[in-house]
């Protein structure tokens, strides 16, 4: 082999990722690992068998010969190993599945899921769900978030996940804990194809829910990572949370969480006797590339941006979860867009109508999406401190005083109070 067909293929494995002083250090995509020197890419040629005199002609400036491989990874399902976006070269987080496609029966995996679902039709949307995602993972995510749960252990959420794993690919799944969904790394954990979130138990009014309505129904936002710097990120990930509890903090009238109990209804042998020929044809039996190719041939026909379906366990979520005092003042929100900034004194006609505590006002005001400031602040003539849209944030600007922002807009305090709301629109800064 000549000089020139080995280096075209190192470039195929080796990438050029930084010079420091005199020493170039390189990436091998094959085994993952970064920081190599010269003499590393030089001890894989001898390994392979050359010469060492050709070895070493070979990786004279070397970092001269190699691609340049940008510091942030990218995630572009079924692209090759380095993809080249705007010019500039990238690695891909995108790994192809180790299960291959098959056209072996599937029926297994369809009784399965309808023995835990228990409708069809529950089990038809979340088929063309997650068929649109495997089929089209490049394509705009349908801003659904997949709810399931059972108060009972032993019936089988988790082996979904892993199942969904299995066939979607490692690389194209990532799993959570609420812990982690609340960390300052959070947005790296949508930047994949799935999110699944395990022992989910979200608050209505939490920080963690304002993340997965924000993150569950946009393609790409501006966020910081935790040690790293403010920029744009795509989050493609559709969201599956897996529960021991009903979602008791849904709103009245949402349009979002697909609801469904997860339960295999057998007595505790039958249960045991049913996992067992579960699994055995998931693993030995073909299973997880029957699942696969059963996804790659779905025919997809139902809109899936539009809202998702109602079942009864979401009615009776959003039955229980429902809190007249909290609507009422996001109905109120809702009424007065352009009020961002308020007083607990704004909502004291709701609070009597519903005869909330003092006590309980606040929390009331933090269920219905609004956030109380840190800090006294002076707007107008008063001096207190402000609550706002839990979306918006306050920012103190030298030369223009104190000012919030909010949908691409920014007004003084004075202006987006609720009082003065609705002569605000004019006053863009």
């Amino acid at each position: 082999m000549n000089e020139h067909l080995i280096i075209e293929e190192l470039r195929k494995r080796f990438f050029l990722i930084r010079n420091q002083g005199n020493q170039s250090y390189f990436m091998d995509i094959k085994t993952g690992t970064s920081d190599l020197g010269v003499g590393h890419i030089m001890g894989v040629l001898i390994h392979e068998g050359k010469e060492f005199n050709l070895a070493k002609r070979v990786t004279m400036n070397l970092k001269d010969r190699l691609h340049p491989l940008c510091k942030d990874p990218v995630y572009v399902p079924l692209g090759k190993p380095t993809v080249v976006i705007d010019g500039l070269r990238f690695l891909n987080l995108w790994t192809k599945p180790e299960i291959q496609q098959s056209t072996a029966d599937s029926k297994p995996f369809l009784d399965h899921l309808l023995l835990a679902m228990r409708d069809q039709y529950k089990v038809d949307y979340l088929l063309d769900l997650i068929a649109y995602r495997f089929q089209k993972p490049n394509n705009k995510k349908p801003h659904a978030v997949v709810y399931l749960y059972q108060e009972e252990g032993g019936n089988g959420k988790s082996l979904f996940a892993t199942t969904l794993t299995k066939v979607f690919g490692a690389s194209g799944v990532q799993t959570a804990s609420e812990a982690k969904m609340g960390s300052g790394s959070k947005v790296q954990l949508w930047t994949r194809t799935l999110l699944i979130a395990e022992e989910a138990s979200v608050k209505r009014g939490s920080d963690i829910y304002d993340t997965i309505k924000t993150y569950s129904g946009t393609d790409e936002l501006d966020d910081d990572i935790k040690h790293g710097h403010f920029k744009k990120h795509k989050i493609p990930a559709t969201l599956l949370m897996i529960s021991n509890n009903a979602p008791n903090f849904l709103e009245p009238h949402d349009r979002r969480f697909f609801v469904s109990e997860w339960k295999i209804d057998l007595d505790k042998e039958a249960k045991a006797a049913y996992f067992s020929s579960y699994v055995n044809w998931l693993e030995k039996e073909g299973g997880y590339g029957a699942i696969a190719g059963l996804l790659s041939r779905r025919d997809v026909k139902r809109d899936m941006f539009a809202p998702v379906p109602l079942t009864d366990e979401k009615e009776r979520a959003m039955s229980v979860g429902q809190d007249s005092c909290v609507r009422a003042i996001k109905d109120n929100l809702e009424d007065e867009p352009n009020a961002r900034v308020f007083q607990v004194h704004d909502f004291s006609e709701i609070f009597e109508k519903f005869s909330i505590k003092g006590s309980q006002c606040k929390h009331k005001m933090t269920e219905a999406g609004l956030k109380e400031h840190g800090q006294r602040l002076k707007i107008g003539s008063e001096r207190f401190r402000p609550w706002h849209r839990a979306t918006d944030k306050i920012v103190s600007v030298s030369k223009r005083g104190t000012i919030i922002e909010f949908g691409g807009k920014k007004l003084p305090l004075e202006l987006a109070q609720l009082k003065t709301s609705r002569y605000s629109i004019e006053a863009d800064l």
